[in-house]
């Protein structure tokens, strides 16, 4: 948190001799309404001192790219050993069932010498 000191001054403003040349038509119980009802806020920098900030991102597009690359790579070796596996399935189910009903056929086979 930053702490602001704060200066108070005032002054008469506008100047008496200026105020009035501006009001010498009207009446002087007008002039002191408005020298003891006017106010004028004036607000400023004490000192011009100013700090700069410099943001920059905190995934850089490099790394993003990198990270997807590594994503990518991973899901699709991934879905490559699926797919091999899946192949490897089927040709271990297409040699099991021919195997038995290679076995089937050779023992009707048999059977029909055997006759």
């Amino acid at each position: 948190m930053t702490h602001k000191s704060v200066h108070i001054a005032f002054i008469c403003i506008p100047n008496y001799n200026h105020l009035l040349m501006k009001i010498s038509n009207y009446r002087i119980e007008k002039y002191d309404h408005c020298r003891e009802n006017a106010a004028m806020l004036e607000i400023f920098y004490e000192a011009l001192n100013f700090e700069t900030l410099t943001e920059s991102e905190a995934y850089g597009v490099v790394k993003m790219l990198a990270d997807f690359g590594g994503q990518l790579g991973l899901w699709s070796g991934v879905s490559v050993m699926t797919i091999c596996e899946f192949v490897c399935l089927a040709c271990e189910l297409i040699y099991m069932f021919t195997q038995l009903h290679l076995k089937k056929y050779r023992m009707k086979k048999s059977a029909r010498e055997n006759e």
